[in-house]
């Protein structure tokens, strides 16, 4: 031991996450699943508030027959989502909604939010997703940024 340096006291976290402290708060596990799909398709993102808003074009109503692309927000407020339902009978009809309006419509959906523009989800009549992040892979490659050499 050297003169005036200490000890260090090293100490091991329970494995399991419920043992640490209880199981994970609804928003703690809203954050988890997003980090999970953000990991599984190797991109970065950030998730938005509940109060931005999404373009919506049909009725969401679960996620099936609904095509969600996310761009990149044209205002403060706006999340970046689009929705359009491609359920028979939806008809062109174009609004705006908060983002947590469509999640209650949705909920299903919340896990995707995170994902950055570029992507494209696509749900068929069963209910089978399809994930296009060609373009926001291509968008992350491209940064300048990230050429910190």
């Amino acid at each position: 031991m050297f003169p005036g340096v200490g000890v260090l006291d090293v100490r091991a976290a329970p494995e399991a996450p419920g043992e640490a402290g209880g199981p994970l708060t609804e928003p703690l596990l809203r954050a988890l699943e997003q980090r999970l799909v953000l990991e599984e398709h190797d991109l970065t993102g950030d998730s938005p508030f509940r109060t931005s808003t999404a373009r919506v074009r049909g009725t969401v109503d679960g996620l099936r027959a609904l095509l969600a692309l996310r761009e990149e927000p044209e205002a403060s407020k706006d999340s970046g989502w689009r929705f359009f339902s491609r359920a028979s009978g939806d008809g062109p009809e174009e609004g705006v909604l908060a983002l947590g309006d469509v999640c209650r419509r949705a909920p299903d959906l919340v896990r995707y939010l995170a994902l950055p523009a570029g992507v494209r989800l696509e749900w068929d009549l069963d209910g089978r997703l399809s994930v296009d992040a060609a373009k926001a892979r291509a968008e992350i490659d491209d940064d300048p940024d990230d050429d910190l050499d």
